[in-house]
């Protein structure tokens, strides 16, 4: 009797597990479904009879309570529309996530009563950011005209996860660009270093509507963090994972710009981030990244806190219209990485995804709203005036430039006034498989 086994499609491929973790997922949705709704409703309530509170005490006048509950009825119809989508999200990540087989978490569970660990703890190692930023300036094919950073060592203060943003506004403006220009960008991204080649196998833009993808340019001001008092630019594409149960589209980093060392290991290290450094406390003043608030525009750029006058010309500058009252309260989203599960640099990388928490007070998003990216005109002038690459990075502008998002308006933009945020551990994805006895097995 033939011993080897049947076609594929005769073995078993729902194993208990598959139908536990489903029943947790499905679980969790209805959870969600019932919890949000009641939370954003009572939120909505607190505040509405926070402002009947004022009026009756003289602080607010009728015309002001009514435009103030027509407000608050608005934003609550449009936070409910968000929950389903909120809720099925969770629900397909938390089914994706890689666990180890049922009996042995029951077991555990049973062998003591010791308190489940909330926060995980972890050592990055202090020479790894210096490595990386060596790294990436070595493959950006520019001279380095700018001193060496100082990279303060981390050993002796562990980083915790889920990271912490406690104060921060951000900017972003979103843009669609052909399938095509968004592959040589995951391939661009290789090149530089700044993502390693098994990314091009494990993910692939997600292409819309007319084979259209996003491509994101997202500014933020990091106030209060567990990644520092740091400003930060990113261009990320709009991604899906090939190996996914549920391929759910999430942001994948081309390229991360900071302004402090601080979160160059933890980053490379945890979510295998590769992040560039343009140092703010050895730049000249003019040469700072900075942030500029005005009455209804933020500016991000180099010395953009100085005068015309001083402010070099020439340097990449991001203006957004600074608007919205809108509110989101603990909205998730994904973000998709490549980490190394046993260490940087020499381990093997495998894709993974994290879950970004985020809340935010003074929210608006714009259609084709007025936002201005300024670039030097080409790479040469780029460096003479001082831009960013000067610093040993490759050129953020050539990229910018190549896809003419500085000649067209995005498809839309945000801004986010006071944003809150967490960024969990990142779990790999696909890191389950099923033997044809209906076995479970972890790969992470």
């Amino acid at each position: 009797m033939s011993t080897e086994p049947g076609h594929p499609l005769q073995q078993p491929h729902i194993t208990a597990d598959d139908a536990w973790r489903l029943y947790c997922a499905w679980a969790g949705f209805g959870c969600e479904m019932v919890k949000r709704p009641l939370a954003l409703s009572g939120t909505a309530g607190v505040r509405l009879a926070d402002a009947v509170a004022r009026g009756i005490l003289g602080a607010e006048s009728p015309r002001a309570l009514a435009r103030m509950a027509a407000r608050e009825a608005g934003q609550l119809a449009v936070d409910m529309l968000a929950v389903p989508s909120s809720a099925a999200a969770t629900a397909a990540a938390h089914f994706d996530e890689a666990q180890a087989p049922s009996q042995d978490r029951l077991a555990r569970a049973l062998a003591g009563t010791d308190p489940v660990a909330t926060i995980t703890r972890v050592d990055v190692d202090p020479n790894l950011a210096e490595a990386q930023w060596r790294e990436l300036t070595a493959r950006s094919g520019v001279d380095v005209d700018a001193p060496v950073p100082e990279f303060a060592p981390t050993t002796g203060a562990p980083f915790l996860l889920p990271a912490r943003v406690l104060d921060a506004s951000q900017a972003w403006a979103a843009w669609f660009v052909p399938l095509d220009a968004a592959r040589r960008l995951l391939a661009e991204a290789c090149e530089t270093g700044h993502q390693p080649p098994e990314v091009l196998d494990a993910f692939a833009p997600v292409a819309v509507g007319d084979g259209g993808v996003l491509v994101s340019l997202v500014a933020s001001d990091y106030r209060a963090s567990d990644f520092g008092v740091v400003q930060e630019i990113g261009l990320s594409l709009t991604v899906s994972p090939r190996a996914a149960r549920f391929p759910g589209p999430g942001q994948l980093f081309l390229r991360l710009i900071v302004t402090h060392p601080y979160s160059l290991g933890a980053a490379r290290q945890i979510w295998g981030i590769r992040k560039d450094l343009h140092d703010n406390a050895s730049a000249e003043p003019r040469s700072r990244f900075q942030v500029a608030y005005g009455a209804d525009r933020v500016r991000f750029g180099q010395g953009a806190l100085q005068s015309r006058a001083v402010r070099s010309s020439g340097t990449l500058q991001l203006a957004f219209p600074r608007l919205g009252r809108g509110r989101s309260d603990r909205v998730p989203g994904l973000i998709h990485s490549m980490v190394a599960p046993h260490g940087p640099p020499a381990a093997a990388v495998a894709p993974a995804r994290s879950v970004l928490m985020r809340s935010g007070t003074g929210e608006g998003v714009q259609v084709r709203g007025d936002v201005r990216l300024t670039l030097p005109a080409d790479r040469a002038a780029g460096l003479q005036a001082g831009c960013l690459c000067r610093g040993g990075m490759a050129c953020l502008c050539d990229t910018l430039r190549g896809l003419g998002l500085d000649r067209r308006r995005p498809a839309a933009n945000g801004w986010t006034e006071r944003l809150t945020c967490t960024l969990a551990e990142p779990v790999r994805i696909g890191a389950q498989s099923s033997d044809g006895a209906g076995n479970t097995s972890s790969k992470a």
